[in-house]
């Protein structure tokens, strides 16, 4: 009987060493991970740019920065928050088809961060429409057919939302979209 008690306790302590580790590394497969010098520079920006677009060439890190500081501002645990806002936050996250925004956005660079139940997922059909995380943050997941196409919907989304009873909310936008955008 000792032994499954230890046995358990042993799991515990295991899960919530990785947990610790999850929460501290840039990416999701390496503990060890840390951001680079530039994404570091903008992750410190939070404080004073509170509506952030992460734009950037093919394979500069634009998803692994954008997924890691939505998964931190969802949760609400930003490691460089001077002040965390005192009501829930609207995130966007913005890719060029519905699969790239949840396989190679949501499912590769946002969800391996949090923790199973502390969210939900919300779908129309097979398309990922929002996440909702228990403290009331919220991402909503947009697709587009083109960079115009994407900074229009944002912006439309933004203008209304500012009109509405959401006046506080903060946003920011991870974004995958071409280069040449």
């Amino acid at each position: 009987m000792a032994n499954l008690d230890q046995k358990r306790q042993l799991a515990l302590a295991l899960k919530r060493k990785e947990m610790i580790a999850k929460s501290t590394c840039f990416n999701p497969r390496d503990f060890n991970s840390r951001p680079t010098k530039i994404q570091s520079k903008v992750l410190k920006a939070i404080n004073t740019v509170p509506e952030r677009y992460v734009l950037g060439g093919n394979q500069s890190g634009k998803s692994n920065l954008g997924g890691r500081e939505c998964s931190w501002v969802l949760q609400g645990t930003h490691p460089e928050w001077s002040k965390k806002p005192d009501h829930p936050l609207l995130l966007m996250v913005v890719g060029q088809t519905h699969k790239i925004v949840k396989e190679e956005l949501w499912e590769a660079k946002i969800k391996p961060f949090l923790n199973e139940g502390e969210y939900k997922v919300f779908k129309e059909g097979s398309a990922l429409t929002s996440v909702v995380h228990e403290n009331g943050n919220k991402i909503l997941f947009f697709s587009h057919k083109s960079p115009e196409e994407c900074r229009q919907a944002v912006q439309a989304f933004v203008a209304e939302d500012r009109k509405s009873t959401r006046l506080n909310s903060s946003h920011s936008s991870v974004s995958r979209m071409p280069s040449s955008a």
